[in-house]
C-alpha cells in the first residue's frame, strides 16, 4: 500500500499477495473480501489527492460486512479488518468510530489468545510471527490512540505473554507450511519479516 507505513498494517505482505493471487487459500472468504476491500480503500486514500474520495465507497461498501454476528465467532482476518478499519477512520479523521473499531479489535484479538504464546510446534512458525505481529499493531494502535486523543490506554497491563515480532527473513519453505505444495512454493515471493 503506497503512502501507509507498513508497520502500522495487521496483514503480512506476501501472504497476502499470495492469497490475492489465489496462490494460497484465503482464509474466511467472506471476511478476507472485507478485508481486500479496507485496505484497497486505505491504499486508495494514502494514493489519492485531497479532493479525490475514491477510497470512501470502497470502505463504505467493506464496512458494511463488519457487523454484530461476526463478534460472536471472530477470526484473525477478522481482526485484522477492525484494526484496518480503525487506521482508517483516523486518517479519514472519524477518531470516535476509529477508536472504537480499535477496540473491537482489540477485544477480539484477546477473545482469540493473541495475548499468549502457544508452546512450539502448535502452529507453523510464520503463523505464529503473524499472531505476534497482529497482537503488537493492536499496541500500536492503542497506544497511538491515547497519545494523539488523550483517551486512556485499553491496552491489557497484566497476562500479555506473546513476544515481540522477529526482525528476520524467511525462507520461501516456511510460508509453504500453508499449503505444502512445491508447485505453489516455488511461486511465492521471498517473505520479509
Amino acid at each position: 500500500v503506497t503512502g501507509v507505513q507498513t508497520c502500522a498494517l495487521p496483514i503480512y505482505e506476501p501472504t497476502f499477495r499470495a492469497q490475492y493471487a489465489g496462490i494460497l487459500p484465503r482464509p474466511d472468504k467472506e471476511n478476507w473480501s472485507t478485508l481486500a476491500n479496507i485496505l484497497a480503500a486505505l491504499g486508495s486514500f494514502a494514493s489519492s489527492n485531497c479532493s479525490d474520495a475514491t477510497d470512501l465507497p470502497i470502505f463504505q461498501a467493506a464496512q458494511k460486512s463488519l457487523f454484530a454476528d461476526n463478534l460472536e465467532v471472530g477470526n484473525l482476518t477478522l481482526v485484522q479488518a477492525f484494526g484496518l478499519s480503525a487506521t482508517y477512520l483516523q486518517k479519514r479523521n472519524k477518531p470516535n468510530t476509529g477508536y472504537n473499531y480499535g477496540g473491537i479489535a482489540l477485544r477480539l484479538g484477546i477473545g482469540l489468545g493473541l495475548h499468549k504464546e502457544f508452546e512450539k510446534g502448535n502452529l507453523p512458525p510464520l503463523q505464529m510471527e503473524i499472531r505476534r505481529r497482529v497482537w503488537w499493531t493492536l499496541c500500536v494502535l492503542d497506544v497511538g490512540a491515547t497519545i494523539t486523543y488523550g483517551r486512556p490506554l485499553n491496552w491489557p497491563q497484566a497476562g500479555v505473554e506473546t513476544a515481540l515480532p522477529k526482525s528476520i527473513h524467511e525462507e520461501v519453505s516456511e510460508s509453504c507450511s500453508e499449503t505444502r505444495d512445491p508447485q505453489v512454493c516455488q511461486r511465492l515471493p521471498l517473505p520479509r519479516l
